[in-house]
């Protein structure tokens, strides 16, 4: 008999279980709370077994985990426990490889991030007061050589449009994304890089902050003047092509239904917008 079987054939009643049999039901509890992120609703129904049960083996690993920790190491603790998303991770990150689309990809980095903040939401239950990582000083810095290579993969990797726009959460996913890093390390970096002058380089728009990564690279000597010469060449005959591209498309459907798009049948404006976005930045870009 399964270790599920064995637990749910005691049923709702919550017991009486033996050691070996509690042993086995605080594991599953384990892997489906903290590994799997169910409730210990969800998990009461997942094993046929009382609620109140689930509930206390959640309590019963909260301070078994609480004993290994103080406010000292706090953070070490989180960064420890992250194996038990690890998995969860591992799988998101292999998908992020596979988009070719840039809203898709973005979903997937977001989820990433919020796998990451799980994890310290579970150590501010463990320690019970309220954990943001960003409370604590971050002392390992990235070594310059890191740091080059990281920055001219947000730049030259086309990842996104713009760098010299770049907010601070483009450069942690950019960092997660080429790294396959936690967030803690995607943090030193940007920590880093603020160190070393990225506040120099900021170039704000609106309510957020964005960084001049061009800036920033030049000044660091991770790039050199001819290859950002090379670079806004490039984009410059990119813009030049996509223009005519979408110039050619809207003269097409002009030729073929006239000027006027008020006459036009109903969903031959879609099409057309279709078959402009369809070439575009973010296509051409593979994002």
């Amino acid at each position: 008999m399964s270790t599920d079987q064995a637990l749910q054939a005691k049923g709702k009643s919550g017991g009486p279980y033996t050691k070996q049999e509690q042993e086995q039901r605080r594991a599953k509890v384990y892997e489906l709370h903290f590994e799997k992120g169910h409730s210990a609703v969800q998990i009461a129904q997942m094993l046929d077994v009382n609620r109140n049960t689930i509930s206390s083996d959640i309590k019963y690993w909260y301070s078994q985990m609480a004993s290994q920790i103080n406010g000292k190491n706090v953070v070490g603790m989180v960064l420890k426990h992250i194996d038990r998303l690890e998995l969860q991770r591992k799988r998101l990150l292999d998908e992020v490889e596979k988009q070719t689309e840039f809203s898709s990809k973005v979903t997937l980095e977001k989820m990433i991030l919020e796998i990451d903040n799980k994890i310290a939401g579970l150590a501010s239950k463990m320690i019970g007061k309220d954990l943001s990582i960003d409370e604590y000083e971050i002392t390992e810095d990235i070594s310059e050589d890191e740091l080059t290579t990281i920055v001219r993969h947000s730049i030259f990797s086309n990842d996104h449009l713009y760098p010299e726009s770049a907010s601070e959460d483009d450069i942690l996913l950019d960092t997660l994304s080429m790294k396959k890093c936690d967030i803690q390390y995607a943090k030193n970096v940007l920590n880093t890089m603020k160190k070393l002058g990225l506040e120099l380089c900021e170039n704000s728009r609106g309510a957020d902050t964005n960084y001049d990564l061009f800036k920033f690279a030049l000044m660091r000597g991770y790039i050199t003047k001819d290859e950002l010469k090379a670079y806004f060449k490039k984009r410059q005959d990119e813009e030049i092509q996509e223009e005519k591209r979408q110039k050619e498309i809207e003269e097409k459907y002009e030729k073929k239904y006239g000027k006027d798009t008020g006459e036009w049948p109903d969903d031959v404006e879609d099409m057309m917008e279709e078959e402009l976005f369809s070439g575009s930045m973010e296509h051409r870009y593979g994002l």
